[in-house]
């Protein structure tokens, strides 16, 4: 049992001075202005999720995307936008190697009628 606590401790330690390192890779895997809008995507998402008295978890189910999306269209965000936070939310979900919500088979009916209903620019 005295192992247990060395390792415990040890990986809380190597989490803690490891995470920063990791995010920063993380952060230097894509485009800064990709980072920029993934980070406006997971804002958004926060306060919907807020607004609407969901679970506060980033690692969404696909029914909670596909209200996420109408929230989105019903906000008058573009089509291209909403594609784009889509994304950003699957690459979390990725990052977690947990199952992406986007590309869900009623998600995906979801974004295709935004496409074809909404225009290309954010009004």
């Amino acid at each position: 049992m005295g192992g247990e606590t060395t390792d415990n401790a040890t990986s809380r330690n190597a989490t803690r001075e490891l995470v920063p390192g990791l995010l920063n890779l993380l952060t230097n895997s894509m485009a800064p202005a990709t980072w920029k809008t993934y980070q406006r995507a997971i804002e958004v998402l926060i306060h919907f999720l807020h607004r609407y008295e969901f679970n506060n978890t980033l690692l969404l189910p696909p029914s909670v995307m596909a209200l996420w999306v109408t929230h989105l269209y019903e906000a008058k965000y573009a089509a291209s936008t909403i594609s784009t936070f889509m994304a950003a939310v699957n690459y979390i979900h990725k990052l977690y190697n947990a199952q992406e919500p986007g590309k869900s088979f009623l998600v995906q009916k979801v974004i295709l009628g935004v496409h074809k209903t909404k225009p290309k620019y954010d009004i």
